[in-house]
């Protein structure tokens, strides 16, 4: 038999609950990436951090609970595995020319964007690999702005993420922001009415 008293508990309880939730998500959104760098020499990549640490202690999500924004610096010849089970990799930015990265990112959940600086893409063959169990939301993949413009290069690089190894969406090809064209602004940067008239003045 439901009571008054029980309905005031279980709404007491739901509040409760949805207050949590919400104070939980506010501290996610402040939540701040620490920035970790690794340097490639002669095309091979660095087993440590330009901080000293090694790549599974900076992928531990133990030791960055709100995980990593990383950035590999120089030329890497071969991705093959690099960062495989990165749990708290979040975003990825490659200063240079990747040839091979195929299963550089395999069971990295949380990846949410790799950024690449090349005009044309790596091998990215199988270069993510998702248990049936679990499986990543949407990676975005940012290229140059001049990369994305060009149809034949965006054609190489959507090929490139679809034989990436993860479903059909899950991959979404954008343009770095950062490399587009400033706008044009225009002459006109003020208008002021005066006695019924438009008076064009010019950019102070």
């Amino acid at each position: 038999m439901t009571t008054f008293r029980s309905v005031i508990s279980n709404s007491a309880r739901n509040l409760l609950v949805a207050i949590t939730l919400l104070f939980a998500t506010s501290l996610s959104a402040f939540a701040q990436l620490t920035p970790v760098t690794f340097i490639s020499t002669a095309g091979a990549l660095s087993s440590t951090s330009t901080d000293g640490e090694s790549r599974s202690y900076v992928c531990s999500s133990s030791n960055y609970p709100d995980g990593i924004a990383l950035t590999i610096e120089g030329n890497v010849d071969d991705m093959n595995m690099a960062f495989s089970g990165c749990a708290s990799l979040k975003e990825v930015t490659i200063n240079g020319n990747v040839t091979d990265m195929s299963g550089a990112f395999w069971y990295c959940y949380d990846l949410s964007s790799i950024t690449f600086t090349q005009t044309t893409p790596p091998n990215m063959v199988n270069a993510f690999i998702y248990d049936a169990c679990r499986d990543v939301d949407k990676v975005v993949v940012y290229i140059p702005y001049s990369s994305y413009k060009n149809p034949t290069i965006k054609q190489q690089w959507q090929t490139a993420i679809t034989n990436a190894g993860l479903s059909a969406g899950k991959l979404k090809l954008q343009p770095d922001p950062k490399t587009a064209p400033p706008r044009k602004q225009s002459k006109i940067s003020k208008l002021n009415i005066k006695q019924g008239k438009v008076e064009i003045k010019p950019r102070e």
